[in-house]
């Protein structure tokens, strides 16, 4: 269900970060999405926008946490994007221990890089997942799909893709086991990363059989 957390305005769109004024439309979508997600049955945020909470404002701070938790605290797998300025992210929900954060990688299995832009890293990033020339669906119309995007809000979904396909499997899974699972399941070891940033690249296991204990859960496949 898509849910709107700004105006048509979205602040400084190179950043990735929306203007102060939206931290409450922020925070009425999360809770929106708590208000509205039916008890007890799985659920999956997939979150590739964040807000910059002003150093001087930490109320609203704590509140946007809050609101993140509560989200997870609801049974619902809270999935971030991780950033694209070649750096930690330091912002909420990203540096929160309970979100999954994602990096994003390209067809190198190194860091996405752009230039200017490139993949966040550190120990902040929970997983990455591809992150360059992603094909997806345009805006110019219903059957538009020959659009190419990128960057950790592309990387995002997809480790969201991971999650509803291991809530498919095992509903009663909590965020926590979840994130436990995507990350044993994962391919390690594949990616060119930065000291101190995990060496996890997404991957689903064809086989569900082992998705329901943590501890049995088998060796990822390397392609």
């Amino acid at each position: 269900v898509p849910v709107r957390v700004a105006d048509d305005y979205l602040g400084d769109y190179t950043s990735g970060f929306g203007e102060d004024d939206d931290i409450a439309d922020y925070v009425a979508a999360l809770n929106w999405i708590v208000a509205n997600h039916p008890p007890g049955t799985p659920g999956v945020v997939s979150d590739s926008w964040t807000v910059r909470v002003p150093a001087d404002r930490p109320a609203e701070a704590t509140q946007l946490q809050n609101a993140v938790q509560a989200v997870i605290d609801a049974g619902l797998t809270y999935v971030a994007f991780g950033g694209n300025f070649k750096a930690q992210p330091y912002w909420i929900p990203a540096i929160m221990p309970d979100v999954i954060t994602v990096g994003g990688t390209d067809a190198t299995d190194a860091l996405f890089d752009w230039g200017t832009l490139g993949s966040n890293f550190g120990p902040y990033i929970d997983m990455f997942t591809p992150a360059d020339d992603i094909h997806t669906t345009g805006h110019t119309s219903d059957t538009d799909v020959s659009t190419t995007a990128g960057a950790t809000s592309s990387a995002t979904p997809i480790a969201a893709g991971l999650v509803a396909l291991l809530l498919e499997q095992n509903p009663s899974m909590t965020p926590a086991t979840v994130k436990q699972v995507l990350q044993g399941q994962a391919t390690k070891g594949a990616l060119t990363v930065p000291a101190g940033t995990v060496n996890l690249l997404g991957y689903s296991l064809a086989s569900t059989d082992q998705w329901t204990q943590v501890d049995e859960v088998a060796p990822p496949f390397v392609l």
